[in-house]
Formats: structure tokens, C-alpha cells, sequence
């Protein structure tokens, strides 16, 4: 296990990083402001990672919060194409 993930100020990080990313499917809205501050909030965490443990921490930041959005979003796109197909069948 690297050592920065015992560290107790990179998991906040994390989480907000997690945080900044998941934003935009929670809200279900992926207009370029709330995608801008969402991006801002993320590169922030990133840019705190770094400079307290490194750049494999940073990478850390990077990736594990990259697919969580990945996952996020489709999920949010998933949910919401079967919400518009249910009200389609069941219009009269």
C-alpha cells in the first residue's frame, strides 16, 4: 500500500475530488457552467494531492475519481433514457 494512503489529508481529497465529479450527473445537468465548476473543484483536489503527497498521489486523484465519473454519468444516462421510455409507453 503507498504510503499517502495513510496519510489522513489525502482521503479528503479524495472525496472531494469524488465529490466534484459525481456533481453533474447527480444534478442530471451537463451544461458547461455546472461541468466548469465541477472541472475547477476537481483540479483543485488535484492540485492539493500534489502538492501535500506527491505526484502518485495526484495520479491517485486522477484516475480513481476519473472513472467514478465515468460510471456516474452513464449511470445518470442510463436512468434517465428508461424514466423518457416508461412516459413514452404509457402516454395515452
Amino acid at each position: 500500500m503507498p504510503a499517502f494512503m495513510l496519510e489522513g489529508s489525502w482521503w479528503p481529497a479524495l472525496f472531494l475530488a469524488l465529490l466534484a465529479v459525481s456533481i453533474p450527473a447527480i444534478k442530471k445537468s451537463f451544461r458547461t457552467p455546472a461541468l466548469a465548476a465541477s472541472a475547477l473543484l476537481w483540479l483543485a483536489a488535484i492540485a492539493a494531492s500534489a502538492f501535500m503527497h506527491g505526484a502518485l498521489a495526484a495520479a491517485a486523484t486522477v484516475l480513481i475519481p476519473a472513472f467514478w465519473g465515468v460510471l456516474t454519468t452513464l449511470g445518470a444516462i442510463f436512468f434517465a433514457g428508461i424514466g423518457d421510455l416508461a412516459k413514452k409507453r404509457y402516454r395515452t
